[in-house]
């Protein structure tokens, strides 16, 4: 897993077979240590399954981001059907990414901005950035100021659990808000 890790860049494995029985169940995080347990991934009936109905039901694939003791998961599961890719599902493969501090960056780079992922009862948030996850609204964003009189733009991030699991915090620049509170269409 080591290797999967720095080469792939995936921190957890699954294969369930057909019956929604684990078969293969392993996770791996260097910045963590090695390997790991996970709640969500552990036991006959991992609390995972409850996600994947569409992989079992439909044969269509499930990805998304969930919460774990251990921060957010990318989380990506697919069918195993046939060769011609149809019918019943035999089962399913389960892949998952920490979102840690490396990938955060990562994106931040791409996208030119100081991205910042917060899960519930984060300590760093306070009070009224920690009642967004209940106050707004999915796809909605909301603008607040910091006592250092920074502005962030907030938005909650749903995931494959259908609920707020993170919440995105982007400052933002001062030049580009008063030049867009000064400029008119």
């Amino acid at each position: 897993w080591k290797i999967l890790e720095e080469k792939s860049h995936l921190n957890v494995g699954l294969i369930i077979d057909a019956s929604q029985r684990v078969l293969y169940q392993k996770a791996y995080s260097a910045n963590l240590g090695g390997y790991i347990d996970l709640a969500d991934f552990s036991g006959p009936q991992p609390a995972v399954l409850a996600y994947l109905g569409p992989v079992f039901e439909q044969g269509q694939p499930v990805s998304g981001i969930i919460s774990t003791e251990h921060g957010l998961l990318l989380l990506a599961a697919h069918p195993i059907l046939n060769s011609e890719a149809s019918g019943e599902p035999h089962g399913a493969l389960v892949f998952g990414r920490f979102l840690n501090e490396n990938l955060i960056g990562s994106i931040s780079d791409t996208w030119i901005v100081e991205l910042a992922l917060f899960t519930q009862g984060d300590l760093r948030l306070s009070a009224e950035e920690q009642a967004l996850f209940t106050t707004l609204q999915p796809g909605a964003v909301e603008i607040l100021e910091a006592e250092d009189h920074t502005r962030y733009v907030y938005q909650t991030i749903i995931g494959i659990p259908g609920e707020p699991v993170a919440l995105a915090r982007i400052p933002i620049e001062r030049n580009i808000s008063s030049s867009a509170q000064t400029t008119s269409i």
